[in-house]
């Protein structure tokens, strides 16, 4: 990631290619007042389902009544 960025969030997935292990990452960039990014997560070797950021802080939030 370029610059000073310091927050963010990160999807990652270990996989096999061949003899060789790997671990592919995606980074997103977070911005305070901007949205929440949709991220990838790996529950399965291939198989991600798109994990809301920002309704799942809306829903932490409303559930502890910040």
């Amino acid at each position: 990631m370029a610059g000073e960025t310091s927050l963010y969030v990160a999807s990652y997935r270990p996989i096999r290619r061949g003899e060789a292990s790997f671990i592919d990452a995606w980074p997103f960039v977070l911005t305070v007042g901007s949205a929440l990014s949709l991220v990838p997560l790996y529950l399965r070797r291939f198989k991600a389902i798109p994990l809301d950021l920002g309704a799942c802080y809306e829903d932490a939030c409303r559930r502890s009544r910040i």
